[in-house]
Parts: C-alpha cells; sequence; structure tokens
C-alpha cells in the first residue's frame, strides 16, 4: 500500500486522490504492533531490541511516530498474549517509560477522490490491479461511494 501514497495516479486523464480506509470488519495484523509511552530519545534499534527480548520472533521493521509512540513490524506472526504478559511484568522498563502495546487492524482498504463521473469501476478495478501502474494489486471489490469517489 506504500506504493499507492508514493505517486499521482491518473486515470482517463483525470488526477485522483488514493487514501487508505479500514476495512468494515476489522482484523487484526498478525505482524504488527502498536507501541505507546516510549521515550522520545528510544531510536528504532532500541525499541527492536527491547520488543525481541519478550518475543519469540525478530522484529523486522519499526517506524517511530511523533507523539512516543511506535509500529513494530515482526518477521513472523508472534504470540501477542504472551509478549503483552512478559513486557507489562518488566519492572525495569525501556529507558524510563513503561511502554504500552496495542494489536493493530490489517490495513486492506483504500479511498479514491477526485475520479471522473465517467469512470467505470471496472477500470478503476483494472488500475488498482495493475501492480506496475498503481502499486496496488489483488482489488476484492469496488465500492462507488460518490460519483467521484470509490
Amino acid at each position: 500500500l506504500q506504493h499507492l501514497h508514493e505517486e499521482p495516479h491518473i486515470i482517463e486523464g483525470q488526477i485522483i486522490t488514493a487514501v487508505r480506509q479500514p476495512p468494515k470488519k476489522v482484523p487484526l495484523d498478525p505482524l504488527r504492533l502498536h507501541v505507546q509511552g516510549i521515550s522520545e530519545t528510544t531510536t528504532e534499534v532500541t525499541l527492536s531490541f527491547y520488543l525481541e527480548k519478550f518475543a519469540d520472533v525478530e522484529v523486522e521493521e519499526v517506524y517511530l511516530g511523533v507523539k512516543n509512540n511506535a509500529l513494530a513490524v515482526f518477521e513472523s506472526e508472534l504470540d501477542f498474549e504472551s509478549l503483552l504478559h512478559k513486557v507489562n511484568k518488566d519492572k525495569k522498563g525501556l529507558e524510563g517509560k513503561k511502554p504500552r502495546l496495542e494489536r493493530v487492524p490489517v490495513c486492506s482498504c483504500i479511498l479514491v477522490t477526485g475520479l471522473k463521473r465517467e469512470s467505470s469501476n471496472h477500470t478503476i478495478d483494472l488500475y488498482f490491479d495493475n501492480e506496475k501502474r498503481s502499486g496496488g494489486r489483488d482489488v476484492s471489490r469496488v465500492e462507488r461511494i460518490r460519483k467521484d469517489q470509490a
């Protein structure tokens, strides 16, 4: 989905906008974890080491947020309950802070705005199903919200 946000998209000569939308039924992501309450000085590496200390799997990537939070991506599915229990029992904490862990939903929907009224759902489907053109793939359905949004 990252590639969907990196470049302008054009369908039938019209510049459109694509933004993430949460799915209607929200399954939890088995690889991603939201970490809140970390220190402003905590680095990606430090947080990775801390989480790996308690998890049975390695951290693949950490994205630091702007409000003392981060998104951790694990290499494989983790036992969230076990990790949560171990972090909650940890008396040392992380750089003087007590991190709070939260599961995150899987992002599988986008909102597309700026469409021409004449653009068909089939055209939109084909555009976003084309990985070379849009960075997307595996479109399950296109739902028209308004004439210029899907």
